[in-house]
């Protein structure tokens, strides 16, 4: 909680012109609070679950990133991680 309310307090410091209130709109739209539940699980708002294509999965991927997990569609995060790693591979070259 802390380190979101030091990421708000810079989103919020921006120019809040046109493109600056769309993209609070979108960093805080899909924030949300939550708790473990008493067996050790996260309820995953509906439209984040439509958002990361969640619905339907047969897999999720459980990423560590840095400070953070990310829930992604197991087929989808590995045609997102190829096609990075493709990008750093040509970026070597």
């Amino acid at each position: 909680a802390a380190e979101f309310e030091a990421r708000a307090a810079e989103v919020t410091e921006m120019p809040q012109n046109r493109s600056g209130r769309r993209f609070s709109r979108t960093v805080f739209a899909g924030a949300d609070l939550q708790t473990l539940d008493k067996s050790g699980r996260v309820l995953v708002k509906p439209d984040l679950r439509d958002f990361a294509d969640l619905q339907g999965a047969t897999e999720i991927a459980v990423i560590g990133v840095y400070d953070h997990v990310e829930l992604w569609n197991k087929a989808t995060y590995l045609d997102d991680r190829q096609a990075g790693d493709q990008s750093y591979l040509e970026e070597d070259e």
